[in-house]
């Protein structure tokens, strides 16, 4: 998207068309139109006061540019900022010049706009959830090593900050996950922060600004981890619920507690707005998967901490928020187990939403449109990734991507499970195989994951790679790699035996190429044997498709 200079037009312009297509005079020729347009009126009025009129109705809209995408006005006018589409308004008394602009030049934006300001900017806006803390602290931290002191900080609200260091200003907006995806659309920001993975529709609206590949590693990066956690109050009785109890309470098909065996009572209904990541993943996870919508009585909250306020207040009451709230107020509200129709019940601890087992773990990303990350754009995604900077993540009450070893009491119990699951001589045989093979044997919490029967790596687990090599090379440089691979329970057992066993293959050539020697890694493939979660739910089968890590 482009931004309009304030100073120089002419050398926006001139940098401009060397990326158009020499060939397309067509697009040149429009180009050509309304850069004469926008050229004569940048002349003619200092302020960059603009009138624009509707080609249909002819009414006008007075008010100040503040940028121009090629297909869109921006104006700041007596109503409001307001966003005016090239097809249907024209420049007052010159309604001649049409067509957008062929190229999104989004790099050369920001180089003007860096050699426009006497500081370096770096605009960030979308979750709440993560722009609260996570960020901020992050930003700060980042800031202060740079300058050898703390940073200015300027809050107007909780959602809004501006963090000033000598060198770089850093604006955060945090009003939800899709609000970042907007701003990056919108050009007013270079990094979304988002609760959620990004959106097909947001991929579209994306790629028709200009940029595509928002998938791609080098644009989507996993900064934290976090799990999206069922809450009552502290004297409420219930204590494990299953995924089908919260999508039947949270779509209004149940809406007394006798129903759940407990005494009689209404229940009250609380969930995070419409904008929220959070909102977003528990939509997707919970009540999507068969169709539902959220019961229009259900109460709405602009933050997990007033969320989760609420509910400790209420004996009735139910609702959900992520699991970083848990610490401030944890004293009055109890995080309630999940439990799945095959009987594998589920806690949020740490370490499940660590290796993302637990059933509702969620990543917290960050997206930028350019995946050759330049000035503080970069610094910040590198400095937030580093081992050091991931314990202000745990600081604000998340989770951080630091490996973590599973304790023993549960480690013996897992590998138990194996063979209390095994339903026939043969699978039992396997299961008496793999306790001797990993009794003595300590699981860490990097767990790689794949799509649905794919046998690549997703982006979280490509920075794992990097990650669990660094930790062997320190901290366990004598120690046996062991990658133990798992697939879903769709197919036969065979064929996912086979499966696992390329997955967990896979895993091996990534951690050769980051310097682990090849005799220092065994594979091993176990098929569906030893699932996270029940294989009867795509969100179950999507968590049993794994690597686990582990180090003999």
């Amino acid at each position: 998207m482009l931004f309009w200079p304030a100073q120089n037009p002419a050398q926006y312009f001139m940098e401009l068309s060397l990326y158009i297509d020499r060939n397309n005079k067509v697009s040149l020729i429009r180009c050509l139109l309304v850069v004469c347009t926008v050229l004569g009126l940048m002349q003619s009025a200092a302020a960059k006061e603009i009138c624009l009129k509707n080609r249909i109705d002819g009414e006008e809209f007075h008010g100040d540019l503040l940028s121009f995408t090629g297909t869109q006005w921006n104006l700041d006018t007596k109503y409001g900022r307001m966003q005016l589409n090239i097809d249907r308004f024209c420049v007052c008394g010159d309604c001649k010049a049409s067509g957008p602009i062929p190229d999104k030049i989004v790099e050369i934006k920001k180089q003007l706009r860096l050699r426009q300001s006497p500081k370096k900017e770096l605009r960030i806006a979308g979750s709440n959830t993560m722009g609260a803390e996570i960020v901020p602290n992050l930003i700060e931290q980042l800031l202060k090593e740079k300058d050898g002191k703390t940073p200015k900080v300027d809050s107007e609200n909780q959602d809004t900050r501006v963090i000033e260091g000598d060198e770089y200003i850093v604006h955060i907006e945090a009003k939800g996950s899709s609000t970042g995806f907007q701003a990056l659309q919108e050009d007013t920001s270079e990094l979304a922060m988002s609760s959620r993975p990004i959106k097909a529709e947001e991929i579209a609206a994306l790629e028709k600004a200009g940029v595509s590949g928002m998938r791609n590693p080098g644009r989507e990066v996993v900064l934290a981890l976090d799990g999206v956690v069922p809450i009552v109050a502290k004297n409420n009785k219930l204590k494990t619920i299953s995924l089908l109890e919260l999508k039947q309470i949270f779509s209004g098909s149940i809406v007394n507690w006798s129903e759940l065996g407990l005494d009689e009572g209404l229940i009250s209904v609380h969930a995070r707005n419409a904008v929220s990541g959070t909102f977003d993943t528990f939509k997707t996870l919970v009540l999507e998967t068969h169709g539902l919508d959220l019961v229009k009585s259900a109460k709405r909250y602009a933050s997990d901490s007033e969320l989760a306020r609420a509910v400790s207040q209420d004996p009735n009451a139910i609702g959900f928020v992520a699991v970083g709230a848990l610490s401030k107020v944890q004293s009055d509200i109890r995080a309630l187990k999940l439990k799945g129709a095959c009987g594998i019940v589920q806690k949020p601890d740490i370490f499940n939403i660590k290796t993302e087992d637990y059933v509702l773990s969620r990543r917290l990303l960050l997206y930028s449109t350019t995946s050759n990350r330049i000035g503080l754009t970069r610094q910040f995604i590198d400095f937030a990734l580093l081992d050091e900077a991931q314990r202000y993540i745990v600081d604000a009450g998340f989770i951080s991507q630091s490996v973590k070893v599973l304790d023993n009491n549960t480690h013996i119990q897992r590998l138990r499970d194996i063979q209390a699951r095994a339903e026939t001589p043969e699978i039992a045989q396997i299961a008496e195989k793999v306790n001797g093979f990993l009794l003595d044997a300590k699981r860490l919490s990097i767990t790689f994951r794949f799509n649905t029967r794919a046998k690549k790596l997703d982006n979280k687990s490509l920075e794992d790679v990097t990650r669990l090599a660094r930790y062997i090379q320190t901290s366990a440089p004598q120690s046996k790699l062991l990658l133990v691979g798992f697939a879903d329970g769709v197919g036969s057992f065979s064929s996912n035996m086979i499966l696992s066993q390329q997955r967990a293959e896979q895993a091996e050539i990534l951690m050769r190429e980051n310097g682990i020697p090849a005799e220092n890694i065994t594979t091993i493939g176990l098929g569906e044997l030893l699932p996270t979660f029940c294989n009867t739910t795509e969100i179950g089968r999507a968590r049993n498709r794994r690597v686990e890590v582990w180090l003999r």
